[in-house]
Protein backbone atom coordinates (compact mmCIF):
# COMPACT_ATOMS: atom_id res chain seq x y z
CA UNK A 1 0.00 0.00 0.00
CA UNK A 2 1.16 3.26 -1.33
CA UNK A 3 1.43 6.17 1.52
CA UNK A 4 -0.54 9.18 0.23
CA UNK A 5 0.74 12.45 0.49
CA UNK A 6 -1.36 15.60 0.17
CA UNK A 7 -0.53 18.90 -1.70
CA UNK A 8 -0.03 20.74 1.74
CA UNK A 9 2.08 18.18 3.42
CA UNK A 10 4.52 17.72 0.16
CA UNK A 11 4.78 21.80 0.18
CA UNK A 12 5.65 21.50 3.72
CA UNK A 13 8.14 18.34 2.97
CA UNK A 14 9.50 20.07 0.09
CA UNK A 15 9.87 23.20 2.02
CA UNK A 16 11.94 21.03 5.08
CA UNK A 17 14.57 19.45 2.33
CA UNK A 18 15.14 22.57 1.08
CA UNK A 19 15.81 23.82 4.48
CA UNK A 20 18.22 20.69 5.14
CA UNK A 21 19.64 20.67 1.79
CA UNK A 22 20.45 24.63 2.07
CA UNK A 23 22.07 24.44 5.63
CA UNK A 24 24.24 20.87 4.58
CA UNK A 25 25.38 23.30 1.84
CA UNK A 26 26.73 25.97 3.68
CA UNK A 27 27.64 23.83 6.80
CA UNK A 28 30.05 22.24 4.01
CA UNK A 29 31.29 24.94 2.41
CA UNK A 30 32.31 26.52 6.08
CA UNK A 31 33.95 23.02 6.67
CA UNK A 32 36.18 23.26 3.21
CA UNK A 33 37.17 26.80 3.85
CA UNK A 34 38.34 25.79 7.10
CA UNK A 35 40.06 23.14 6.27
CA UNK A 36 40.93 24.65 2.61
CA UNK A 37 39.79 21.29 0.69
CA UNK A 38 39.25 24.36 -2.24
CA UNK A 39 42.84 24.42 -2.81
CA UNK A 40 43.19 21.04 -2.58
CA UNK A 41 40.77 19.81 -4.40
CA UNK A 42 40.12 22.43 -7.79
CA UNK A 43 36.91 20.11 -9.22
CA UNK A 44 35.84 21.16 -4.94
CA UNK A 45 34.59 24.27 -6.19
CA UNK A 46 33.22 23.06 -9.48
CA UNK A 47 31.27 20.72 -7.26
CA UNK A 48 29.73 23.28 -4.75
CA UNK A 49 28.66 25.42 -7.46
CA UNK A 50 26.40 23.02 -9.43
CA UNK A 51 25.46 21.97 -6.28
CA UNK A 52 24.61 25.49 -5.56
CA UNK A 53 22.73 26.17 -8.64
CA UNK A 54 20.64 23.26 -8.13
CA UNK A 55 19.50 24.49 -4.44
CA UNK A 56 18.51 27.79 -5.76
CA UNK A 57 16.76 26.58 -9.00
CA UNK A 58 14.80 24.14 -6.61
CA UNK A 59 14.35 26.83 -4.02
CA UNK A 60 12.70 29.52 -7.17
CA UNK A 61 10.56 26.55 -8.47
CA UNK A 62 8.72 25.61 -5.21
CA UNK A 63 8.74 29.80 -4.47
CA UNK A 64 6.96 30.09 -7.96
CA UNK A 65 4.75 26.58 -7.53
CA UNK A 66 3.13 28.26 -4.28
CA UNK A 67 3.04 32.01 -5.40
CA UNK A 68 2.90 32.51 -9.00
CA UNK A 69 0.87 31.77 -11.64
CA UNK A 70 3.63 31.61 -14.55
CA UNK A 71 1.95 28.97 -16.64
CA UNK A 72 4.54 29.21 -19.68
CA UNK A 73 7.66 27.01 -19.79
CA UNK A 74 9.30 29.07 -20.89
CA UNK A 75 8.78 32.15 -18.56
CA UNK A 76 8.97 29.77 -15.99
CA UNK A 77 12.59 28.67 -17.17
CA UNK A 78 13.67 32.29 -17.73
CA UNK A 79 12.64 33.28 -14.08
CA UNK A 80 14.70 30.41 -12.70
CA UNK A 81 17.79 31.00 -14.95
CA UNK A 82 17.90 34.41 -14.50
CA UNK A 83 17.33 34.30 -10.68
CA UNK A 84 20.12 31.61 -10.35
CA UNK A 85 22.55 34.08 -12.79
CA UNK A 86 21.60 36.85 -10.22
CA UNK A 87 22.60 35.10 -7.11
CA UNK A 88 25.67 33.12 -8.79
CA UNK A 89 27.31 37.23 -9.46
CA UNK A 90 25.92 38.04 -6.04
CA UNK A 91 28.00 34.93 -4.50
CA UNK A 92 31.14 36.04 -6.28
CA UNK A 93 30.96 39.75 -5.81
CA UNK A 94 30.81 38.28 -2.22
CA UNK A 95 33.64 36.58 -2.51
CA UNK A 96 35.43 39.30 -3.85
CA UNK A 97 34.31 41.50 -0.92
CA UNK A 98 35.43 39.23 1.71
CA UNK A 99 38.52 38.71 0.12
CA UNK A 100 38.62 35.30 -0.90
CA UNK A 101 39.81 35.80 -4.74
CA UNK A 102 42.93 37.69 -6.25
CA UNK A 103 41.51 40.22 -9.06
CA UNK A 104 45.03 41.00 -9.29
CA UNK A 105 45.67 37.35 -11.26
CA UNK A 106 43.80 39.14 -14.38
CA UNK A 107 42.75 36.36 -16.78
CA UNK A 108 42.67 33.53 -14.29
CA UNK A 109 40.35 35.31 -12.06
CA UNK A 110 38.09 36.22 -14.89
CA UNK A 111 37.94 32.61 -16.14
CA UNK A 112 37.38 30.85 -12.55
CA UNK A 113 34.64 33.37 -11.77
CA UNK A 114 33.03 32.64 -15.42
CA UNK A 115 33.26 29.00 -14.97
CA UNK A 116 31.91 29.59 -11.45
CA UNK A 117 28.71 31.48 -13.01
CA UNK A 118 28.46 28.47 -15.61
CA UNK A 119 28.55 25.86 -12.93
CA UNK A 120 25.83 27.83 -11.15
CA UNK A 121 23.99 28.26 -14.25
CA UNK A 122 24.25 24.49 -15.27
CA UNK A 123 23.12 23.43 -11.99
CA UNK A 124 20.30 25.48 -12.13
CA UNK A 125 19.28 23.97 -15.56
CA UNK A 126 19.48 20.54 -14.19
CA UNK A 127 17.40 21.42 -11.28
CA UNK A 128 14.63 22.88 -13.64
CA UNK A 129 14.81 20.24 -15.89
CA UNK A 130 14.48 17.22 -13.45
CA UNK A 131 11.80 19.20 -11.13
CA UNK A 132 9.75 21.36 -13.69
CA UNK A 133 7.28 18.48 -14.51
CA UNK A 134 8.31 18.25 -18.11
CA UNK A 135 10.46 16.83 -20.16
CA UNK A 136 9.84 18.80 -23.31
CA UNK A 137 12.81 20.45 -24.50
CA UNK A 138 10.81 22.45 -27.55
CA UNK A 139 8.49 25.19 -27.12
CA UNK A 140 5.02 24.52 -28.37
CA UNK A 141 3.45 25.38 -31.39
CA UNK A 142 1.63 28.63 -29.87
CA UNK A 143 5.16 29.62 -28.39
CA UNK A 144 6.85 28.83 -31.16
CA UNK A 145 5.27 31.45 -33.23
CA UNK A 146 2.50 29.03 -34.95
CA UNK A 147 2.61 27.52 -37.79
CA UNK A 148 5.60 28.18 -39.56
CA UNK A 149 7.46 29.66 -36.52
CA UNK A 150 11.10 29.48 -35.25
CA UNK A 151 9.89 25.88 -33.95
CA UNK A 152 8.09 24.38 -36.40
CA UNK A 153 11.17 22.28 -38.15
CA UNK A 154 11.01 20.23 -35.16
CA UNK A 155 7.81 19.85 -34.38
CA UNK A 156 6.87 18.88 -37.79
CA UNK A 157 8.87 16.12 -38.49
CA UNK A 158 7.62 14.15 -41.50
CA UNK A 159 9.37 12.56 -44.49
CA UNK A 160 9.29 14.60 -46.84
CA UNK A 161 10.52 12.48 -49.43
Amino acid sequence: MFLKIKSKDNDRLSGIILFVGGFLLILFHVFATLFYLYWFYWWLDVIMHLLGGFWVATLIMWILRRHSSLASYKKRFLTVFFCVMAVAVLWELFEFYIGNVDPSMGRIYWMDTFGDVTAGLLGGTLAFLSFSGSTKFLPDKEEAGGPGGIGEPFLNQTDQN
